[in-house]
C-alpha cells in the first residue's frame, strides 16, 4: 500500500482548509487544521493535523478520527520560509509544500 499520495493530498486539503491566519512574513502555523481526503475507494477520512510552536520548533500530531486513531506521530515538521515539510514514520508518509501568505 502506497502512503504517499493520500498524505499528500491530506496536506494540500489541510494547508487549504485551514481557519488560521498565516503571516507573510513567518508563517504561523500553530493550531488544529482539519479536512476531508476522499481515499480511492471513495470513501471520506475527517483529517486532523496539531501544530503546536515549542519556542520556534514545531511539532506536530494527525488524528483520523473516521478510523478512531489519534496522535499519529508527525516527526518532522520543518518550515523554512514559505516551505513546509512534514513527515510522519508510522505511515510512511511525508510532504513538502508552499504556504501561500494568505493560508490558501
Amino acid at each position: 500500500m502506497h502512503t504517499a499520495t493520500p498524505f499528500l493530498l491530506l496536506f494540500q486539503l489541510l494547508l487549504s482548509c485551514s481557519t488560521s491566519a498565516l503571516g507573510a512574513a513567518a508563517p504561523a502555523l500553530g493550531g488544529k487544521w482539519s479536512g476531508t481526503l476522499k481515499i480511492p475507494n471513495g470513501k471520506l477520512l475527517q483529517l486532523q493535523l496539531h501544530i503546536t510552536d515549542n519556542n520556534g520548533k514545531p511539532t506536530a500530531s494527525l488524528d483520523i478520527p473516521t478510523q478512531n486513531a489519534r496522535g499519529i506521530a508527525v516527526e518532522r515538521v520543518e518550515v523554512r520560509g514559505d516551505s513546509l515539510l512534514l513527515q510522519s514514520n508510522a505511515i510512511r508518509a511525508s510532504f513538502a509544500g508552499r504556504i501561500a501568505p494568505t493560508g490558501g
